[in-house]
C-alpha cells in the first residue's frame, strides 16, 4: 500500500494514460493487420482524449486544495502492472499486440475502479474517474471483438 493524495492520483491517472496512448502508436506502426492498425490508432485518439480529461480536472475550481492534497492508501502493486505492460517487438501478429492491449485496458479500468472506491474523492473527480472507467471498459469489449474474428 501507498499513500497518494488526489492531486497525485490524477498525476498517476495522466501517466498512464500518456504511456498507453505511446502504446497504441507505437503499435500502430508495428502491425500490417490494417483492421488492428486501425483498432489501435482509436485508441491512440482515445487515450489523448482521457489524458485531456484528467488534464482539466486538475484545473477544476470546484476541487478545494484541501481535497486535493487529502491522503489516500493505494495498492502499489496494481499501478506498477498498469505502466510496466508487455513490450511489443517486431514481428508480433495483430493477435498478440490485442492481447497485450486487452492487458493493458483490464489494469487500467481496474486502476479507475480502484479510484472510485475513495468515497472522500470531489464528486467531479468520481464523476470523471467513472466515466474513464466506462471508456476502458468500451475499450476492452472492443479489442475482444476483435479478438474473435481472428
Amino acid at each position: 500500500m501507498r499513500e497518494l493524495n488526489l492531486k497525485e492520483i490524477i498525476s498517476y491517472a495522466k501517466k498512464i494514460e500518456f504511456e498507453s496512448f505511446g502504446f497504441y502508436k507505437n503499435a500502430a506502426e508495428m502491425v500490417s493487420d490494417k483492421s488492428v492498425k486501425d483498432i489501435l490508432e482509436q485508441l491512440a485518439s482515445d487515450e489523448t482524449g482521457h489524458y485531456n480529461r484528467l488534464r482539466s480536472l486538475e484545473e477544476e475550481e470546484s476541487i478545494s486544495k484541501d481535497n486535493l492534497e487529502k491522503s489516500l492508501q493505494m495498492d502499489s502493486d496494481l499501478l506498477e502492472l498498469l505502466v510496466n505492460s508487455d513490450k511489443i517487438e517486431p514481428g508480433f501478429t495483430g493477435e498478440e499486440v490485442l492481447n497485450i492491449a486487452l492487458k493493458r485496458e483490464i489494469n487500467t479500468a481496474k486502476a479507475y475502479e480502484m479510484f472510485l472506491t475513495f468515497t472522500s474523492l470531489n464528486q467531479v473527480a468520481i464523476e470523471i474517474f467513472e466515466q474513464l472507467r466506462l471508456q476502458e471498459l468500451g475499450h476492452i469489449t472492443k479489442i475482444e471483438n476483435r479478438l474473435k474474428k481472428v
